[in-house]
């Protein structure tokens, strides 16, 4: 069983949006007697294309998200998540069910890299992913999206879809999780790392983006920026970003 808190608080919403639910000021249950009727069975996450998943009832899984909180607290028992196909929704569920079991143990602060030179790493290298994530969190969202060369496109697609839905739920540690990830996984990776990612899946990158530089022998093969290139726009970059101190 679940180590909890007596009282559990709901954060108070002041806006009404369309695929969001509104809910009341504060919202309770108690562990004394067992749980209230709001946290038994099921609820039912709906995918953009009218797929159901379902999320367990488990107070451990339903604290992680404060739309899913605030949806029981009104008395619904299933929501639309507009953002997310049903593969996504499959993880999010995953990734909650497996945080759950390390809650009480998991009490690492994740922080969000901000510059190339930040300086996380024993070898000094930086953006090493171990360091910045939890364990579980790294092994799961290597399981998730794909840890090996290549790096497939709906891989990627997948993790940024993963992204989204965690922040359209409420569930900061998700989507921090995955900013990290996906930051930790680009600026740690070299140009060849990056090619391999797109090893057959070229057709469809040059489909869908004009980026790139045109081949130096005249063919019509999309080329990715050289490292040097990379670092020279990050340091423009740094001119029309407003960074606060």
């Amino acid at each position: 069983m679940y180590s909890l808190p007596t009282l559990l608080p709901v954060v108070d919403a002041t806006r009404r949006k369309k695929g969001h639910f509104a809910f009341s000021p504060t919202f309770f249950f108690f562990l004394q007697g067992g749980y209230i009727d709001a946290y038994m069975g099921v609820f039912t996450l709906v995918s953009a294309s009218g797929d159901p998943v379902v999320v367990p009832r488990d107070p451990a899984i339903i604290c992680q998200s404060t739309w899913l909180q605030a949806a029981l607290d009104i008395g619904e028992d299933e929501g639309v998540v507009p953002v997310a196909c049903t593969r996504t929704l499959e993880c999010l569920v995953a990734y909650m069910k497996n945080h759950a079991t390390y809650l009480e143990n998991d009490e690492q602060e994740i922080e969000l890299p901000i510059s190339c030179t930040c300086n996380t790493s024993a070898a000094g290298l930086g953006y090493d992913v171990h360091e910045m994530l939890a364990p579980s969190d790294v092994a799961f969202l290597d399981s998730c999206v794909g840890l090996g060369k290549p790096w497939p496109l709906e891989m990627q697609e997948l993790l940024l879809e993963l992204w989204v839905a965690a922040d359209f739920v409420g569930h900061s540690r998700l989507r921090n999780t995955c900013a990290v990830y996906f930051a930790c996984r680009l600026m740690s990776a070299t140009e060849s790392d990056i090619l391999g990612w797109f090893e057959g899946g070229m057709e469809r990158a040059r489909s869908v983006t004009s980026a790139g530089l045109p081949d130096d022998n005249g063919g019509d093969r999309l080329l990715l920026l050289s490292d040097q290139d990379r670092l020279h726009i990050l340091r423009e970059m740094r001119n029309v970003l407003d960074i606060e101190e």
